[in-house]
């Protein structure tokens, strides 16, 4: 088991490693730094120590997926994480987790975000609205000019500080205060530590007078009937008032729309509909005119966020349909089931 979870340079002082040479380009191939590492370090901790924070959830530690960086040349063999987190293309391309990526040798590697990728940015909070009892629409105000890199599909990660809170520090209008209700939650939970969770931008930003707009969902931690600790950046979001500062970096991410005449159909749920709103409000106003189809699930009518506006926009723009799939709820208009398998019913074998 030692020899599985460590690696013999884990226990080699720094000193006696020796150091090599970390190339750092940009997707389009600008240099943008290099920076020399300890042979047998990480490429996410060797630009960690660097001031160089690849996007993460999980720490470094092989569960999120987000760090993936290109290794330019000969890329070392995918190990099990790379394969159960990207996918076969990707590998193929030499994409690699930087948690898990090993420098013993100079190394040439692409990372999404350019020249924001070290950059940390201020915001103040502007406004928190719920949209649904679980679902809430953040938005910050960053103090900085917002630069092209804030396309619909993109994210940013908040950086989560260390806090305690209780359960009466989440506010609820009256109509969802049922379904918190029935949570059970602790009387306070704790983070002890700085975290990093990402948001997808939910509005195309040159729509939003430089506004980022979120789409946050709390993670109560009620699943398979256990009570398990609630989310500790979901919590955070959750607990934010108009006027707090908050700090985050980003934009990353290259989940992009593509531009072109070919029909397009969305399918999202829960707080998945953020970056698929985003796409869909640029492409209509950008006056795209194929068929464009969006369809989205819920358990139930009160769970689903946007619906007014999105019914709107389909009586608005004829090329765009909206569809709200239920899983839950039975008796209403909208159709029921799990929304993939609705619209492969509906729309693929129609």
């Amino acid at each position: 088991m030692l020899f599985t979870s460590f690696s013999l340079a884990d226990f080699i002082p720094k000193r006696w490693r020796g150091t090599r040479a970390l190339m750092i380009h940009a997707p389009d191939g600008s240099r943008l730094r290099s920076v020399r590492a300890h042979a047998g370090d990480t490429v996410f901790s060797a630009l960690a120590q660097q001031g160089l924070q690849l996007p993460s959830n999980c720490g470094g530690g092989q569960t999120c997926g987000l760090c993936e960086v290109r290794v330019r040349g000969a890329a070392p063999d995918a190990t099990s994480a790379d394969r159960a987190l990207l996918s076969p293309s990707r590998i193929e391309a030499g994409g690699r987790l930087a948690c898990n990526l090993k420098i013993d040798r100079n190394l040439d590697i692409e990372v999404r975000g350019g020249a924001e990728l070290g950059a940390v940015h201020d915001a103040e909070v502007e406004s928190v609205r719920a949209l649904s009892p679980f679902l809430r629409e953040v938005v910050l105000l960053p103090k900085d000019k917002l630069g092209p890199d804030y396309r619909p599909g993109s994210f940013i990660q908040i950086h989560v500080p260390a806090y305690k809170m209780g359960k009466h520090q989440i506010e609820s209008p009256d109509e969802h205060r049922p379904a918190w209700a029935g949570l059970h939650l602790p009387t306070q939970w704790t983070s002890g530590s700085l975290l990093r969770r990402s948001y997808s931008l939910s509005a195309p930003v040159h729509q939003t007078n430089g506004r980022l707009f979120l789409l946050v969902r709390f993670c109560h931690g009620k699943q398979g009937g256990k009570n398990h600790p609630p989310g500790k950046g979901s919590s955070y979001v959750f607990g934010l008032k108009a006027g707090d500062k908050l700090k985050y970096s980003g934009p990353f991410g290259d989940f992009a729309i593509r531009h072109g005449e070919r029909e397009k159909i969305f399918i999202g749920g829960g707080a998945g509909m953020a970056p698929l709103r985003a796409m869909v409000r640029d492409l209509l106003e950008s006056g795209a005119e194929e068929p464009i189809h969006f369809w989205y699930g819920a358990r139930a009518v009160a769970d689903a966020p946007y619906v007014d506006e999105m019914q709107a926009l389909a009586a608005r723009y004829p090329n765009f349909s909206w569809q709200l799939v239920l899983s839950d709820e039975r008796g209403t208009e909208h159709p029921s089931g799990m929304v993939h398998e609705v619209v492969k019913e509906r729309l693929l074998q129609s």
